[in-house]
């Protein structure tokens, strides 16, 4: 008899022998690492260099396309009262188990369009017979309220802190650097403002455990941190590594920097080899003996001053010609312009083509887009739409914590509510796409509706059905029914 299988599932789900505290914790020296992580990136930007990186419009046009990317998309901000049944549970037992379609159909309009009114509401009570579906419309009135009620307090928050344009700028510079703060300013009724805080002034305050329970933010001279907890901060980050984000200036900062240095070679060589150069020196060959016993020899302090005078001259100069002299007795050699060719320009666009690459975006949409390939263009932009969605998860938390905060503060408790941002397209499927999954979908699930599974998926049932007609008018056919 064979010996009996382990249960594999039954050792690992084993709650004797789940240890709960986190046994590989991180140590001082961990701790240590992260925080020079971040202080060396803030070095880094304040640096020279850094500061020419960070305007590069490379890097400016490909941090734009990304955070455009994920603020492309509409999307919706919905308060669900947790005691209350969903609307779309409501609408779809009155569509699908009692058959109410156009009734249905005219309410999920009225919605679509903002039009969904306590008095159109009412009016569509009293004029429903069936008891059953004016039971649910009545349960639906009550739903509806609440969410209108949310909604007038979340359309005066989106206007009072200009939301658009913190939830761009917050995915812009974390893009761009890697990680991008807010801070929440409230008083004790609503949220004031989103204030943005400089990158270099905040670290995280990480416990042995891995988890950052507060930020801290720096005055001046790193002294004195004033505390701020997660909840009153909104962090954008970007490819997240060990604690910190790894934004487009990281991945291009060593390739930018040996390109300067390049170039400044090149503006130099160019400098010094176009001009005609005469250079004087003394010849004492044709003096008596007696004279030249009496000249003093140059000290090595003034042959090295010459040379720098020489040096410091050659960089300067931009005139036809550059003449050294003194008085004397002095030779004159002529130093020819050199006419050759500079082979440092193909050096400078292979490492711009290695910067490209580290932007991400395809390098076509980097340059002025004429030589752009359309088909391997749409290939890369396919490939980079899960970045987009990364991205857009980033705009999604930091609104439902905003939006949240502002509801407390309103006196609503958390534990009634909670707050749901959807993106109508995920990005990831065209409209023909969507339409073909949702149609095979609803025929390999015993014709589930489809609304529902184009909502399940992400994707506006508006573009569905304007994928069907498309597939239809070029004789393609899903058998959708």
């Amino acid at each position: 008899m064979g010996r009996r299988p382990v249960n594999v599932y039954k050792l690992l789900w084993n709650t004797d022998a789940v240890d709960k505290y986190k046994s590989t914790k991180l140590t001082k020296s961990d701790i240590s690492a992260i925080e020079t992580a971040w202080m060396n990136r803030n070095t880094t930007i304040d640096s020279h260099a850094g500061m020419l990186l960070s305007y590069d419009s490379r890097l400016m046009k490909a941090a734009i396309l990304l955070a455009s990317a994920a603020m492309a998309d509409k999307y919706r901000v919905r308060i669900i009262n947790r005691s209350a049944t969903p609307t779309e549970d409501l609408l779809a037992t009155i569509k699908y188990v009692y058959k109410q379609e156009e009734l249905t159909n005219t309410i999920e309009t009225l919605m679509e369009r903002e039009q969904f009114t306590p008095v159109v509401m009412e009016n569509l009570i009293m004029s429903t017979a069936n008891k059953k579906v004016k039971d649910l419309l009545i349960k639906l009135e009550t739903t509806v309220a609440a969410e209108l009620k949310y909604r007038t307090i979340v359309d005066d928050l989106v206007k009072r802190i200009d939301l658009e344009r913190v939830m761009f700028d917050g995915c812009f510079n974390s893009v761009k650097f890697g990680d991008s703060f807010y801070e929440v300013v409230y008083d004790t009724t609503s949220v004031l403002s989103a204030s943005a805080l400089p990158l270099r002034k905040v670290f995280p305050y990480i416990t042995e455990k891995g988890v950052i329970t507060k930020w801290l933010y720096y005055n001046e001279e790193y002294v004195n941190p004033v505390v701020l907890y997660p909840y009153q901060v909104l962090h954008f980050t970007f490819l997240p590594d060990d604690y910190i984000g790894l934004g487009l200036f990281s991945s291009t900062m060593n390739v930018n920097s040996i390109t300067r240095k390049i170039e400044n070679y090149m503006m130099l060589a160019r400098k010094t080899r176009s001009v005609q150069t005469r250079l004087h020196y003394p010849n004492f060959n044709s003096l008596p003996e007696n004279i030249k016993e009496q000249q003093s020899i140059p000290s090595d302090q003034e042959v090295t001053a010459y040379k720098q005078k020489v040096i410091t001259a050659i960089k300067n100069n931009s005139g036809a010609s550059l003449d050294f002299f003194s008085n004397g007795l002095w030779d004159i050699k002529n130093i020819p312009s050199d006419g050759t060719n500079f082979n440092y320009v193909g050096d400078v666009d292979y490492f711009n083509e290695l910067f490209k690459i580290g932007l991400i975006v395809p390098t076509g949409l980097i340059d002025s887009g004429e030589s752009v390939n359309r088909a391997t263009m749409d290939v890369q932009i396919k490939f980079l739409k899960g970045l987009f969605n990364l991205l857009k998860n980033e705009r999604k938390l930091n609104t439902e914590q905003l939006i949240t905060t502002e509801l407390v503060l309103k006196d609503f408790d958390p534990n009634n509510f909670y707050v749901e941002v959807t993106n109508d397209n995920t990005g990831l499927i065209d409209t023909l796409e969507a339409s073909q999954i949702v149609a095979r979908l609803n025929n390999k699930y015993n014709n589930f509706p489809m609304p529902v599974l184009s909502s399940l998926l992400g994707i506006e049932w508006g573009e569905i059905v304007e994928g069907f007609e498309l597939q239809k008018a070029a004789g393609i056919s899903n058998d959708p029914k």
